[in-house]
């Protein structure tokens, strides 16, 4: 029986155990030209200790396509060298080291910009949009495989295709945004899955079998039945990794999840997409304690169990529940609006470390 700290194998890649530190955006780290800074380098390094994987959070293909002004990219080869140092901080820690790629789409930032999507307008937003043409979606894919080349000469292991929470790729496979009717249409699994198929074969294309490839997918796009047709359609391409999240909007509880089951919605329907699928699996979405994730591991839900805010509140997470610790773990809250993405020092399990030392 697999447990949470049972090693793990993919190819030539090997993890000494289940624990990914999920992809988390924190703009405060981060510099306006998409470089990595010191402050990058010190959180990746304290958070990454004893976790069997590290997903660095969304990285922008396209100067002109991030969700902040203070996003990491890896848009052209200036940003390589520091992109390098971050790479070896977390494999300094004994941990593999992916990346996210990220095309913002209609999560840009810029107000001043006219945000690309599948379609033209949307039920979420109020975003002055337009629908992406032909032509600039075989750019954004080049776009991917161009970063994703520079990931592997920055020394990463592998690279994660952000395809959720209502970014570009998301938008395709979400069947009440897409309202195409050319061959990206959203009325056939195959037009929605096409953006994510065609960039996945274009990363691999550029890196070959030099790096892990995984894509991150939501379980409800915008139904959970959508996901698993999405699910189908998106496994035939060249994949080592699936990481299941939510899509472009929190599902609802659902009231018929075991009550012995100790995780959410999004958790639940991605364990039951998970048993479809060819390739190792990555579950997430607020599995903050290792109970939690001991549970998904020893039961077969998935390969791997990220664990996100719960590591951002005691960046010593993994180290404490591998040595049987869990008792000294410093809890997530579960703020609505996490308090540490805005400021570290105002998260209220930093706040309380500070008032136990005096």
């Amino acid at each position: 029986m697999n447990t949470l700290f049972s090693p793990m194998v993919i190819g030539r890649w090997s993890f000494p155990n289940r624990i990914v530190m999920p992809p988390m955006v924190r703009y405060t780290l981060n510099s306006r030209d998409g470089r990595v800074t010191d402050r990058s380098i010190e959180h990746y390094r304290d958070a990454a200790s004893s976790t069997g994987l590290v997903v660095v959070e969304a990285t922008a293909v396209a100067e002109n396509a991030k969700l902040h002004t203070n996003m990491l990219g890896l848009w052209c080869d200036e940003q390589i060298d520091g992109m390098r140092r971050l790479a070896e901080a977390i494999h300094e820690t004994g941990a593999a080291a992916m990346i996210q790629l990220c095309y913002a789409g209609l999560c840009s930032r810029d107000p001043s910009s006219i945000a690309l999507g599948p379609s033209p307008e949307y039920f979420d937003t109020t975003r002055l949009s337009r629908a992406a043409t032909i032509e600039e979606i075989q750019e954004i894919e080049a776009l991917h495989a161009a970063a994703a080349l520079r990931a592997m000469k920055a020394g990463f292991d592998g690279i994660e295709l952000h395809a959720t929470h209502g970014y570009f790729n998301c938008r395709f496979l979400d069947a009440v945004s897409n309202r195409r009717t050319d061959r990206y249409a959203g009325g056939s699994a195959q037009g929605r899955t096409r953006i994510v198929t065609e960039t996945l074969a274009a990363i691999r294309k550029e890196v070959g079998d030099q790096m892990l490839l995984s894509v991150r997918i939501g379980c409800n796009m915008p139904d959970f039945s959508t996901a698993q047709e999405n699910l189908l359609e998106i496994v035939k391409a060249p994949l080592d990794l699936i990481h299941f999240s939510r899509g472009t909007v929190m599902p609802a509880a659902d009231p018929s999840i075991p009550p012995d089951f100790p995780c959410n919605t999004v958790v639940y329907h991605s364990a039951k997409l998970a048993r479809l699928s060819p390739v190792p699996v990555i579950l997430s979405n607020e599995i903050r304690t290792p109970g939690q994730a001991q549970y998904l591991i020893q039961n077969g839900f998935c390969d791997f169990a990220a664990v996100g805010r719960g590591i951002l509140a005691d960046p010593h997470w993994a180290r404490k529940a591998s040595s049987g610790d869990e008792g000294t773990i410093d809890r997530c809250y579960g703020c609505a609006d996490c308090q540490w993405r805005i400021d570290p020092d105002r998260c209220p399990a930093a706040l309380r470390r500070s008032v136990l030392r005096g």
